[in-house]
């Protein structure tokens, strides 16, 4: 009786590799839990968001190298794969805790959502060709307003202390620095078209020219209409080289480091970078910090970001995740 107990349980042992082991669902893409995640309804993402980047960069844009050997083809569909799961998981906890999309709400973003394609015969056509349709439409919308309700559900019964706030701000004070520096500049460029450095002997001659023009400056001539008879930067030098204030991490590090570290009216010397001479003149510095209280609700809204994020991670961390789609390429 017992050797008969035993086979049967490796019978049972073997069925169960057998069966775990039977490859990938044919018409899902992953699996959250026990919840399928459809092929269609992967497809119907990767189409819409393939449209949105074709319009911004070509449909050449899909085979092209996005880095770490993959196209971005490859990149997109992870990336719409993992967003998919993510808020799967997010919706089966709003699920849980009683969180509900009202059929009216649905019925109102369907309706502008027509209304905003009602005159746009391409995108209906589009959307029929890819089985983009009511049903899916309205699934979508249900969603995406269930891990709304549920994001502001766990912010709004997020208790953020004044201390927690304070200490926060003080940790992050450098991040609320309001370091600004407004600048014009005179670009003598080093680079063609392509933005290809150019010959050694065409560069130093271009930095002959860029320091005769330093020299004018330097003589007093108006920074302004020099910008404009000599720079080459097409976007500023119409305005007299103006650029405005900008922050820190804005332009390349060696105009960066020029034009801060220059006073309030005063010019630079020539200024070296990937795109050419620079002859920068500063006209205004900010440099203040807002207070606590200025900032106590950006504040309290970021502290309850990080700790939605953080929840959010705990819970994909706790699901039971497979994905298939690496199984079907």
């Amino acid at each position: 009786m017992k050797r008969l107990i035993s086979i049967l349980t490796i019978v049972i042992v073997m069925f169960s590799l057998v069966a775990c082991n039977g490859g990938a669902p044919k018409d899902a893409v992953a699996k959250v839990n026990d919840k399928l995640i459809k092929s269609a309804e992967f497809e119907k993402n990767l189409a819409l968001a393939k449209k949105g980047y074709e319009a911004m960069y070509g449909e050449e844009i899909w085979t092209k190298d996005a880095g770490e050997g993959k196209t971005f083809l490859e990149v997109v569909k992870a990336q719409i794969l993992d967003k998919m799961i993510s808020d799967e998981v997010k919706y089966q906890e709003a699920v849980k805790k009683g969180i509900k999309a009202e059929e009216a709400e649905i019925n109102d973003q369907m309706e502008q959502f027509k209304q905003n394609i009602e005159k746009d015969e391409q995108i209906k056509k589009f959307m029929e060709e890819n089985g983009i349709d009511d049903e899916f439409l309205k699934a979508q919308i249900e969603k995406e307003l269930m891990v709304m309700k549920f994001e502001q559900d766990f912010k709004d019964n997020f208790k953020v202390e004044d201390s927690n706030a304070k200490d926060y701000y003080e940790k992050n004070k450098e991040s609320y620095r309001n370091n600004q520096v407004k600048a014009s500049h005179i670009l003598i460029k080093t680079v063609d078209g392509s933005l290809n450095p150019l010959a050694e002997e065409e560069i130093a001659k271009k930095k002959e020219i860029a320091q005769d023009i330093l020299k004018k400056a330097k003589d007093g001539e108006d920074f302004a209409q020099l910008a404009k008879d000599y720079s080459e930067d097409e976007g500023s030098a119409p305005n007299g080289g103006d650029l405005g204030f900008f922050k820190k991490g804005v332009m390349v590090p060696e105009f960066e480091n020029a034009a801060f570290g220059l006073e309030k009216g005063q010019m630079s010397e020539l200024v070296q970078s990937q795109f050419g001479y620079h002859i920068i003149k500063v006209y205004d510095k900010i440099d203040e910090t807002p207070g606590f209280e200025e900032v106590k609700e950006s504040i309290v809204e970021q502290i309850r970001q990080d700790e939605y994020e953080g929840y959010i991670e705990k819970l994909m961390e706790k699901a039971k995740i497979e994905k298939y789609i690496e199984e079907k390429k």
